[in-house]
């Protein structure tokens, strides 16, 4: 496997780097229940890292150990920042 290879779609290239959004990433998959903040679920956010968005808004996550990817579309992600009804 090469650096930089993924299976999933490319990048976006829209200037925004891990240093400055990732952390707003995994509040809002939290937020959105894709990843929990609690240490004992299996989709604990510290099991993960970010990689990138793609260009349709999607966030992608990959399990540290298993390699697994996990995302949070666009849509889902503007879920949790909707208010409540």
């Amino acid at each position: 496997m090469t650096a930089g290879r993924h299976d999933g779609p490319a990048p976006a290239h829209n200037g925004a780097t891990v240093e400055t959004d990732a952390e707003a990433v995994f509040r809002a998959a939290i937020a959105a229940g894709v990843l929990s903040a609690e240490p004992k679920d299996r989709n604990w956010a510290g099991h993960y890292f970010y990689m990138f968005h793609d260009g349709d808004g999607t966030a992608w996550f990959k399990h540290r150990l298993s390699r697994t990817h996990v995302t949070m579309t666009a849509r889902r992600a503007g879920a949790a920042d909707a208010p409540a009804a």
